[in-house]
C-alpha cells in the first residue's frame, strides 16, 4: 500500500518535466498569479494543470511564491488603462478612502468595481504579452537545460 502511494506521488512530480511543460507551466503560474481578483488563481491553476497535464507542484510553488506580485501591480495595472484608454487618474490614497466609507456602502461598491475593472484591463494589456514573451524566454532556457543534461547523461 506504502509502494502505491510513493509511486504515485513520484509519478505527479515527474509529471510536465520536459521543456514545453515546465515553460508553459512557468508563464501560466506568473500569468494568474497576477490576476488581479484574489481567490481563484489556486483553483484555476489546478485546473489547468490537470487538464494540460502540467507539473502541478511546481506550477503552485510559482503561484505562492510570487503572491506578492498581486499587490505590487495593482496600482500600476490601474493607471496603465488609464493611460492607454486616456481615462482620468485615479489617486487612490486613506483619506478618499476613509471618504468613500462616510458617504456609504454603494459608493465604496462602486469605487471598488471601478478600480478592479481598470486594474483587470491594466492585467489584459500587460500580463498577457509579457507573459507570452516569458514562455518563449523559458523555453528557450529550459532546452539547452535539457540538452546539456542529455550530453551529461551520454558521456
Amino acid at each position: 500500500m506504502l509502494s502505491f502511494f510513493k509511486t504515485y506521488y513520484q509519478k505527479i512530480l515527474r509529471n510536465g518535466i520536459d521543456a514545453k511543460s515546465l515553460a508553459f507551466s512557468v508563464s501560466l503560474s506568473l500569468l494568474l498569479t497576477t490576476f488581479p481578483i484574489y481567490g481563484l488563481t489556486t483553483v484555476v491553476l489546478t485546473s489547468l494543470a490537470i487538464k494540460y497535464k502540467l507539473n502541478l507542484p511546481l506550477t503552485l510553488a510559482i503561484s505562492y511564491s510570487m503572491e506578492p506580485l498581486r499587490f505590487l501591480l495593482f496600482i500600476p495595472f490601474i493607471h496603465t488603462t488609464e493611460n492607454l484608454l486616456g481615462l482620468e487618474n485615479t489617486m487612490i490614497n486613506i483619506n478618499e478612502l476613509t471618504h468613500t466609507f462616510k458617504e456609504g456602502f454603494l459608493m465604496n461598491i462602486q469605487l471598488l468595481g471601478i478600480l478592479f475593472s481598470k486594474a483587470i484591463l491594466g492585467w489584459l494589456f500587460i500580463a498577457i504579452p509579457s507573459s507570452i514573451t516569458f514562455y518563449y524566454l523559458n523555453l528557450n532556457v529550459f532546452s539547452r537545460i535539457s540538452i546539456k543534461r542529455k550530453v551529461l547523461a551520454t558521456s
